[in-house]
């Protein structure tokens, strides 16, 4: 019993420094990205993973059209969500 109890204190601090330095911050940054995901709208100026800048011009369920270039090179490419990786600007 005494072996046990002086195991769990050896491992406990090292589980909090874990929790509270490594998982709890990449559950807040998981949780403010479907934030700003969930809060796309047309018109939003975005950079995806790549590093290619767009206005949103569509948006489905887990995909986005977004419009690239200016003038007559405009065109559009259509992305997965999980492949913006911030909002430049919003509701231009």
């Amino acid at each position: 019993m005494e072996a046990i109890l002086s195991l769990v204190i050896t491992f406990a601090p090292f589980i909090l420094i874990l929790y509270f330095g490594i998982l709890r911050p990449q559950k807040k940054q998981r949780q403010a990205m479907q934030t700003m995901l969930d809060g796309l709208q047309m018109g939003d100026k975005i950079v995806t993973i790549g590093g290619i800048i767009g206005k949103v011009v569509k948006i489905k369920e887990d995909e986005v059209v977004i419009e690239t270039g200016v003038g007559a090179e405009k065109s559009t490419i259509k992305f997965q969500k999980n492949a913006i990786s911030r909002v430049l600007t919003i509701h231009e």
